[in-house]
């Protein structure tokens, strides 16, 4: 019975987690769907929204009707004036299929029926009983029309509701399939792997090269992403950190460092120089250097000093939450946008590394799939990629990233599917990068748990699973019939 809900996505499960399918908006509809066409601008009679099967119209009272309800019920939701139109047809068209259904069965809902549902809903009610002034109040004010209306489309609604619950009268879940789909969104896991990354090196002669035959390729980007390149001001600085601990036990020695640094630097050392050998920050590779930034991109007190300083100015010592800072203002750059000139080659490197980088993604996953099938653990293939390192997740979900790793279905499916302590079935590419995995352990939820929301699972399953059937037999029975939508409310493409 669950088939189709098992093997349909993610998505598919989460909705009933989240909130139920409504008919009235599941369908995308526009002229061209299938069993609907317009009818001849020419030969339009414009007394009729739908005409179904060349003979039962879908009137413009109809339409006006259900449009009120739709928008009523969507309060709170944005719907543009064609998405709104388009489930309004649709909810037209649907409801018309499900009454003659019901006609074609005999059956009815009697004035009782419909007496009795109005009388028992909770807003039209006072100290628990119906109270009719209220209840008109409501209809006038509220829904905007008539009783006799209202109560000609409650009894439209209750039919249509009657002839959807006949339908799905059969369809429940077992214990097992209810579990299934319990247990796979509850079980937990970590995983042992091997993260490799492509080298993509743009060597100065492949730029000099590419800046020459592709300048029109270049310039192409700079125009159509000319926001990039727009600015406020803009500080480039460089900067030496000796790190204060959380707990701020070596203030005074990083506070003494710092000082001492500043003593080299007031005597003629270089700037990098000191900022390779003692800096403590991320910057320290690159001689401590952190580019441009803009007012607000670095801490308060770092952001205060840098934009008071002097272009080639080093600063005296600097305390922030990081610890003790040096800094070194390069540049200034003015509020304003970069010239082509001044970015040109910038550009240029990123555009012929992104694409050297998917030339060398799909050699590493043809290398990285060969080798794969050689090994038997993750030691082996970390013994063939001398510059990787086996990592271990921290515990995840279904529903949840995986750390280091980031977000992978197919990976995270096949982890639950495979046994501990043995090798994921397959290489998988995460980003641009690829991993192999080893499932270290797997949790299953407890049963205790499973049995106290079980009931509510069973509900929420069924219900999702007879919004499918819906899904399904109504498509089924619009395909079957010839529908012509007078073009009034044929939706067009909304303008950009």
């Amino acid at each position: 019975m669950f088939k189709s809900l098992r093997q349909g996505s993610k998505s598919i499960v989460l909705t009933f987690m989240f909130g139920l399918i409504s008919l009235s908006f599941v369908f995308a509809f526009g002229s061209g769907a299938d069993g609907c066409r317009s009818v001849d601008p020419s030969q339009r009679t414009a007394t009729y929204a739908v005409l179904m099967n060349g003979k039962d119209r879908i009137t413009l009272g109809d339409y006006s009707e259900k449009r009120k309800d739709i928008m009523l019920r969507s309060r709170g939701k944005r719907l543009g004036e064609n998405q709104l139109n388009t489930a309004v047809i649709n909810s037209l068209i649907n409801d018309y299929i499900f009454i003659n259904y019901a006609k074609s069965i005999n059956l009815t809902v009697s004035d009782k029926e419909r007496d009795s549902y109005i009388e028992n809903v909770e807003y039209f009610q006072t100290d628990g009983k119906f109270d009719f002034n209220k209840y008109k109040g409501i209809i006038q004010n509220y829904y905007n029309t008539t009783l006799i209306q209202h109560e000609r489309n409650m009894k439209k609604a209750l039919l249509v509701d009657k002839v959807q619950k006949l339908l799905t009268s059969t369809i429940t879940a077992s214990e097992k399939e209810i579990w299934d789909i319990f247990s796979k969104y509850n079980k937990s896991a970590t995983i042992s792997y091997i993260k490799i990354s492509p080298t993509v090196v743009v060597a100065p002669e492949e730029l000099t090269k590419f800046l020459a035959e592709k300048d029109a390729e270049i310039k192409k980007y700079y125009d159509d992403h000319k926001d990039s390149y727009t600015h406020g001001l803009q500080a480039k600085a460089s900067h030496i950190l000796i790190k204060v601990s959380k707990d701020g036990k070596n203030d005074a020695e990083a506070k003494k460092k710092i000082e001492d640094i500043k003593k080299e630097l007031d005597g003629g050392a270089d700037f990098a120089t000191l900022a390779k050998k003692y800096s403590e920050g991320p910057s320290k590779s690159k001689g401590g250097d952190l580019g441009y930034f803009g007012k607000g991109r670095m801490v308060k007190e770092f952001d205060a000093k840098v934009f008071s300083m002097k272009v080639g100015e080093i600063s005296s010592p600097v305390k922030t939450s990081f610890g003790y800072h040096l800094i070194k203002l390069v540049d200034l750059k003015k509020a304003g946008v970069d010239s082509y000139d001044s970015v040109k080659l910038q550009i240029a490197e990123k555009l012929l590394k992104k694409s050297k980088e998917k030339e060398a993604v799909t050699t590493l996953e043809k290398d990285l799939k060969v080798k794969y099938g050689e090994v038997k653990n993750l030691e082996e293939l970390k013994a063939m990629y001398p510059n990787t390192e086996i990592k271990e997740s921290k515990i995840f979900s279904y529903t949840t990233y995986i750390s280091g790793i980031g977000s992978s279905e197919e990976l995270k499916n096949d982890t639950f599917k495979t046994a501990k302590d043995n090798m994921l079935p397959k290489v998988y590419k995460v980003g641009n990068s690829f991993v192999v995995a080893k499932v270290k352990e797997i949790e299953l939820p407890s049963k205790d748990e499973f049995n106290k929301q079980k009931e509510q699972l069973k509900n929420a399953l069924i219900q999702q699973e007879k919004n499918l059937f819906l899904q399904s037999w109504i498509t089924e029975q619009r395909n079957k019939m010839k529908i012509e939508v007078d073009p009034t409310y044929i939706t067009k493409e909304e303008k950009k």
